[in-house]
């Protein structure tokens, strides 16, 4: 959360943490709310195990993240202008969570329940270029461990912003609710 907006509430403590290296007492927690974080997180399984462990036993944990098939117009574009340029292939999207495995991974970390939807989104840009310069405003650009830096050559360049007219993509919105212990979630059918 940025200084800023923490600065604006009424609170009695401020915690700056690492999103990967949390440190809570056990059954702490009656709401977790993670909201576009864990496609960001490199070791999925820890972070869910953590929180699960934070969670009290009637405890909720409540998120979204970009996930499943998301920007796979944009990974074969850059692979195909990569080709093209006679470049190595690098990966300049993150691998996402696949929304069928999402019930699995949160039974694995100790989850008793859990539900998932999800939405998809899509996207329309002038060019490959302009949707990539949208995800790196949005601090959303490549965080890969291994990743390597280099810059585009002209003819990528160009390959990309000459694309097409339109270019269009998606992003798989998943969003969950999960809970420790079976019948803790409880919702209002409207």
């Amino acid at each position: 959360m940025s200084p800023l907006l923490l600065d604006s509430f009424n609170h009695d403590r401020k915690l700056l943490i690492d999103d990967e290296d949390l440190e809570f007492p056990s059954n702490s927690f009656d709401l977790i709310v993670y909201s576009l974080g864990l496609h960001w997180i490199n070791d999925v399984q820890r972070f869910l195990s953590n929180i699960r462990t934070f969670l009290k036993p009637e405890g909720i944990f409540i998120g979204n993240f970009v996930g499943g098939d998301s920007l796979k117009n944009l990974r074969k574009v850059l692979i195909e202008a990569e080709i093209m340029s006679n470049f190595a292939h690098s990966p300049h999207i993150s691998p996402f969570i696949h929304f069928d495995h999402v019930p699995i991974l949160f039974s694995q970390t100790g989850f008793a329940e859990v539900i998932v939807d999800y939405e998809n989104i899509s996207l329309e840009f002038d060019n490959p270029l302009a949707l990539m310069r949208e995800i790196k405003n949005i601090g959303e650009s490549n965080s890969l461990n291994l990743r390597h830096n280099y810059t585009i050559s002209k003819k990528m360049f160009f390959l990309l912003q000459n694309y097409t007219n339109f270019f269009k993509d998606n992003i798989n919105l998943i969003s969950f609710i999960a809970s420790p212990n079976k019948n803790s979630i409880r919702l209002k059918l409207l």
